[in-house]
């Protein structure tokens, strides 16, 4: 399940687009697609994981940052703005952390929800992340 409380719910970033998109069985929960640098806005989506409570996090290619943004669609923080490129991100959710795969640092990062960075590895020892997993623990 996506989000909490959230059956068949579906989330889409879309880069060519610059927009995000959240739905439940096909109707429109909310959308994101004030394009810009400020917070709320987004740039060049490129993936999407859910935080417990719902809270959806959003990858930024162009911005380089994860936003946090409420189950209403509302901006409710930013993460590592300016210094990484996240492609990939995915949530430990018995940690409450949020990792992301960031492309020219070709690295794995780790950050707590308030943004401070718990740990990063694997520097240049990836050819191009795209993409992130977290097992269940």
């Amino acid at each position: 399940m996506p989000a909490a409380g959230l059956k068949n719910a579906f989330s889409a970033a879309d880069r060519k687009r610059g927009s995000f998109t959240q739905l439940v069985k096909a109707n429109l929960l909310w959308k994101l697609d004030k394009k810009g640098k400020e917070q709320g806005q987004i740039s060049c989506p490129a993936d999407c994981a859910f935080l417990p409570k719902g809270l959806l996090v959003l990858s930024e290619y162009d911005n380089q940052r994860l936003q946090l943004f409420d189950t209403e669609g509302k901006s409710i923080g930013i993460v590592g703005a300016g210094k990484i490129n996240p492609l990939g991100v995915s949530v430990d959710r018995a940690k409450n952390t949020v990792i992301s795969v960031c492309g020219k640092e070709k690295t794995v990062k780790i950050f707590n929800v308030d943004g401070s960075m718990v740990d990063s590895w694997g520097h240049d020892k990836f050819g191009d992340p795209r993409g992130v997993a977290v097992s269940p623990s």
